[in-house]
């Protein structure tokens, strides 16, 4: 079990549902509401990271979400999402 901020949960989703589970660098800054520029990138790639950490912690094996170069990312495993029970 994976505890998932709300960005993070909308961009595991979409990029689910995308064609070959591939979302565009600029997409996903869209999402996460990053500038679209450089520094938007970079942001992006420590914010990748942490989710890819996170992923692995669960057992989710590597890469989970892979980048491609020139292009974006890609989710390389089968994520399921369901709304947190509070205690």
């Amino acid at each position: 079990r994976l505890t998932l901020s709300l960005p993070e949960v909308k961009l595991l989703k979409v990029m689910a549902e995308a064609s070959n589970n591939r979302l565009d660098y600029w997409r996903c800054q869209e999402l996460l509401q990053l500038a679209l520029d450089e520094r938007g990138k970079a942001l992006l790639e420590i914010r990748i990271h942490r989710l890819k950490k996170k992923m692995h912690k669960v057992g989710a094996p590597p890469p989970a979400i892979k980048s491609i170069r020139q292009e974006g990312y890609q989710l390389c495993v089968q994520v399921s999402v369901s709304p947190q029970q509070s205690a």
